[in-house]
């Protein structure tokens, strides 16, 4: 009996020790089942989540440009602030040049060199860039520039100073208008040193800066042909007309006129009783060869049309209509080693003449038109006829210039060109009856 009570003990303590093997088990499941939770690492493919950081590096540092008019970038004038904004180029200086709009504001914007070989004035651009200020007057700075069109539908019409009080008053303290286009009416020149000539207007002086522009030398009226001009102007001691952007040139607010073109400058005298209504330029028109026998003429009131698209600035646009167009050439396929070479269009043909009639708005009053032109061979016998009025261009062939020739008849609102065989005008100015 002893034996018995000593063993009875002993064996609950065994089953006691064997007990917790059940817990073991119980806690081991549930931990177990649990690494079914750690397949919630899934959750952490939910890292790919983080791919959409992808997103966050796109928009972190990204800034749009705030588009806005010339006029209302001047009166923000945040510093640093990337704008974008349209205006028609009206004056280029290598890698920098002016636009203004149609509402007369005006700003300078910088790009580099290569940015404006290719654009000239009239050019209608669009430009982003940081505002800051240069020599004290508003800049787009470390631009980008995007061409719109070749020519401006509504061309900038610069404000008119002939007295030397307005000239002064022009260029004060004012940097907000700094580059906006003028004309100085009336003015005497020095002859031009290191692309610089003093202009004066009555008592008033200012400095005129030929720019650089490679889209303007390319057709030969940039700083070669602007100091021609003004050292033949200064010989003579004429008084003539000036276009250009009057712009703050130094820190100190000195005031320049820059012009990139020779056409900026009116030497072309106005007849008595007429004035100047409009010249449509078309030295931009580059003439190709006649190679594959595809050439192509204006349509019957298409000419109209394309002049307004010409009109040089300063003019008023009221051409209204064109009729009647035979043998009017577009450029293209319009040139051959025969005739002259300079750009232009072609009126007639080697065994036909050219002819349109421009009709202008009521009572404009034409009394007057001033062609560049040149015939096909030399000597030329190839006849020009305006208003009625039948003149014959000395110049002819390869070798010819642009001829001025003038055209006086009776006022009406409309006239007549017509070539009994190839002329090539690179110019026609119309003139009003005062």
């Amino acid at each position: 009996m002893k034996k018995s009570i000593v063993l009875l003990p002993l064996l609950m303590l065994v089953l006691a020790a064997c007990g917790p093997t059940t817990t073991d088990t119980a806690t081991d499941t549930a931990t177990d089942t649990g690494t079914a939770t750690d397949t919630s690492t899934a959750t952490d493919t939910s890292t790919a989540t983080d791919t959409s950081t992808a997103t966050d590096t796109s928009t972190s540092t990204e800034v749009l440009p705030d588009e806005k008019t010339i006029a209302q970038i001047l009166a923000e004038a945040t510093p640093d602030k990337i704008y974008k904004t349209t205006g028609t180029v009206t004056h280029i200086n290598g890698g920098s040049l002016f636009i203004q709009d149609d509402d007369g504001s005006a700003i300078n914007a910088y790009a580099g060199g290569s940015a404006t070989e290719s654009l000239v004035v009239g050019n209608v651009i669009e430009v982003t860039g940081a505002y800051t200020t240069y020599n004290l007057a508003p800049e787009l700075g470390s631009a980008t520039l995007s061409l719109v069109s070749a020519t401006d539908a509504t061309p900038i019409v610069p404000t008119v100073i002939d007295t030397d009080v307005a000239l002064t008053a022009r260029m004060g303290t004012d940097y907000s208008i700094s580059g906006q286009l003028v004309r100085l009416n009336g003015v005497t020149t020095t002859v031009s040193a290191s692309n610089k000539s003093t202009l004066t207007l009555g008592t008033a002086t200012v400095v005129a800066y030929a720019g650089f522009s490679a889209g303007h030398a390319a057709l030969s009226e940039n700083r070669d042909q602007i100091a021609a001009a003004i050292n033949a102007l200064a010989a003579s001691g004429d008084t003539f007309d000036i276009m250009g952007v009057l712009y703050s040139a130094t820190s100190e607010g000195v005031w320049n006129l820059g012009l990139p073109t020779v056409n900026y400058i009116i030497t072309e005298e106005e007849p008595v009783g007429a004035v100047l209504l409009a010249k449509y330029d078309l030295d931009d028109q580059v003439r190709t060869a006649y190679v594959d026998g595809v050439n192509t003429k204006y349509l019957d009131g298409e000419f109209a049309t394309f002049l307004k698209t010409k009109l040089a600035a300063g003019g008023t646009d009221k051409l209204s209509a064109s009729s009647g167009e035979t043998n009017v050439y577009t450029a293209a396929q319009s040139s051959a080693t025969t005739g002259p070479q300079f750009n232009g269009i072609k009126f007639g043909s080697s065994g036909s003449g050219g002819s349109v009639t421009l009709t202008f708005d009521a009572g404009s009053n034409i009394s007057k038109v001033v062609v560049g032109c040149a015939g096909w061979a030399s000597p030329n016998t190839d006849t020009l006829t305006i208003g009625g009025v039948t003149k014959t261009p000395v110049q002819g062939s390869v070798t010819a210039t642009v001829e001025v020739i003038e055209f006086e008849f009776a006022a009406s609102d409309s006239f007549t060109i017509a070539t009994n065989k190839r002329i090539i005008f690179n110019y026609i100015s119309v003139y009003a009856a005062a």
